[in-house]
């Protein structure tokens, strides 16, 4: 195999294990849809599941409960992966960033401006506890406003 072609896997390696751990970050933290729980924290997730399962509001508080108690084991492993999944997807983009023409690296680097945006608030909005219930009734994961 000659050089260029070595490169040439090179990047298509690198790129596509780029493609999967951007799905899985997608998947697992910064998709803005609340379609699924990781997405808007343990709130979010009490939401999808007491309306999926018809839950009633003693069994809501008890699955509250039980995220609430979980999320830090989930922050501990986010903690501890962290650090290793960011220098990946730095090495990632170099790699992109050796492949691009002068004329398409500011349009890459606006994009990664974008990304990083779209991670910050996603992990804010984790962080905080995503308040996706605020606009919900007390039937589904809201707050009770009658009181």
């Amino acid at each position: 195999m000659g050089p260029r072609l070595l490169v040439a896997a090179a990047c298509l390696v690198n790129l596509l294990t780029g493609a999967c751990l951007g799905v899985a970050i997608d998947r697992t933290w910064l998709v803005e849809k609340p379609r699924h729980h990781r997405r808007g924290g343990p709130k979010m997730m009490v939401a999808e599941i007491g309306d999926a399962l018809k839950l009633d509001a003693a069994q809501r508080e008890k699955v509250t409960a039980i995220c609430e108690a979980r999320k830090p084991e989930f922050d501990d492993i986010f903690k501890e992966i962290g650090p290793k999944m960011e220098a990946v997807r730095r090495a990632l983009e170099n790699d992109v960033r050796a492949i691009l023409t002068p004329e398409q690296l500011p349009r890459f680097e606006d994009y990664l401006k974008e990304k990083q945006r779209k991670e910050k608030e996603m992990r804010e909005r984790w962080e905080h506890g995503d308040r996706a219930d605020r606009d919900r009734g007390p039937d589904r994961g809201g707050p009770d406003r009658s009181k």
